[in-house]
């Protein structure tokens, strides 16, 4: 019993030491979010997180990620900024499944789902708008 307690206490304290090692260190991007309901605030991103992901971390409302990321609800709609999409085209194209699933009267043409980007250095400084409900 004592074995298990131990390991688990270690286990514990290693992943505490992994996410503040990960939190300090980890290269992140400065990124704007608002929405109607509330006006610009900008994050500094890690690197390599799901846009998505990120977003549903930190509480923002109008925000859902039903589908657990696999593109197919479209309840993480983000509208980017004409710039940053167009920086996506390539490193991040919109998968036929993204396509499908954005396709409907709610879709801007620099409407993305958050769950299908992970944040790059080509996200600095750029604002993402979070759709109302």
């Amino acid at each position: 019993l004592e074995t298990a307690i131990s390991l688990k206490m270690l286990s514990t304290i290693s992943n505490a030491l992994s996410n503040t090692f990960t939190a300090r260190f980890a290269s992140t991007v400065a990124i704007t979010f608002k929405s109607n309901n509330w006006g610009p605030t900008e994050f500094n991103v890690p690197e390599g997180e799901v846009l998505a992901k990120y977003v549903l971390d930190q509480s923002m409302p109008n925000l859902k990620m039903s589908c657990g990321g696999d593109a197919i609800c479209g309840r993480c709609r983000l509208n980017l900024e004409e710039e940053l999409f167009n920086k996506l085209k390539e490193s991040q194209p919109i998968t036929e499944d993204e396509d499908d699933t954005l396709d409907s009267d709610e879709r801007t043409p620099t409407t993305r789902l958050g769950c299908q980007l992970k944040v790059t250095k080509e996200f600095e400084g750029a604002t993402i708008t979070i759709p109302s409900e």
